[in-house]
């Protein structure tokens, strides 16, 4: 008995990737580009094409971080103020970035920080050339 493989067929329009570097058989969605600025403060700008775009900017709650009971409930009252398409996207694998705004340094500690690891990449590229010339 020999098994046939079955070719999957799907309907409806696809984008393909631009440029023309399109795999033969292979349709891909153009992916929307977004810029998300976070403020130490805790404001946010995003950035994207509006025509394109659907933006819902949700508040969370502040609640005790040892309180389970009151995480769960803060969890819920998000939920609720999410309109219907935000509620569909709300799942952890829906997420697609994390950060925290207390990463954030002021510009001349930033610039020093640079400034070091630009030293200890000249100092590792010194390394290498030297120990393979021995």
């Amino acid at each position: 008995m020999t098994r046939r493989k079955r070719k999957l067929r799907y309907g409806g329009a696809a984008v393909l990737r631009p440029g023309g570097k399109t795999r033969p058989g292979r349709a891909r969605q153009e992916r929307e580009p977004v810029l998300l600025v976070a403020e130490a403060d805790g404001h946010f700008e995003l950035y994207g094409r509006r025509d394109r775009l659907r933006v819902h900017v949700a508040h969370r709650l502040a609640c005790p971080i040892e309180s389970t009971e009151q995480r769960l409930l803060t969890e819920e009252i998000l939920e609720l103020r999410l309109p219907a398409w935000a509620r569909e996207l709300y799942y952890p694998s829906n997420r697609l970035a994390v950060g925290d705004v207390r990463e954030c340094l002021p510009p001349d500690e930033e610039v020093a920080r640079l400034d070091a690891l630009q030293w200890v990449r000249e100092l590792n590229a010194w390394q290498a050339k030297w120990a393979t010339s021995k």
